[in-house]
This record gives C-alpha cells, structure tokens and sequence, in this order.
C-alpha cells in the first residue's frame, strides 16, 4: 500500500470471506490459521479491494516452499525444512485419501 493509504476505503478478502488486516510492525497482512497437513497444498485466494480496482493472488501454504526452491539464495537447512514440509503434506494426503 502506498503510504497514507486508510484502510477502512479497502476490502480485504481471503476465501471470498470478509477479513480485518492484521498488524504487525508498520506492515499488514491477511492469513488462513490452523491449516491441517493434508490442507498445506490447498490454494487460498486473498484479495484488497478499492471498489473500484480489485487485486487477487492465489496461493497455499507450499507456495512459500516454491519460492524459496526457485529463488536460488536459501541455504541447505531451508531448503531442506521446505523438502520436510512438502513430504509430510504428502503422507497426510496419502494417509486421509
């Protein structure tokens, strides 16, 4: 958001439900709590609106793990803990299919 922005013109969504933005330092943010391992893989969609321009992104709890395999600057301990992370969320799926 640009600086100055008041957040009560903006609507924020995650799932098609109406959310408040979290604080934390000078920053915002939206989140999906208490996700279970088999639902790590499941695709959340956030969006801000200014009723007039509405921006979307789309992503899980992985879509962190893909980024940090793809950016090319985590070390091995991350890289690994991301490996552990898709692993497990695959045997929970495994396990509950």
């Amino acid at each position: 958001l640009k600086s100055g922005t008041d957040l009560s013109t903006l609507t924020f969504t995650v799932d098609g439900k109406t959310v408040t933005p979290l604080k934390r330092g000078d920053r915002y943010y939206t989140e999906v709590a208490n996700i279970s391992a088999d639902k790590l893989d499941e695709a959340h969609v956030f969006t801000v609106s200014d009723g007039v321009n509405t921006y979307t992104i789309t992503f899980s709890a992985l879509s962190f793990g893909y980024r940090v395999l793809t950016s090319g600057t985590a070390n091995d301990n991350i890289i690994n803990l991301v490996k552990a992370v898709y692993l497990y969320n695959q045997a929970a799926n495994a396990y509950f299919d």
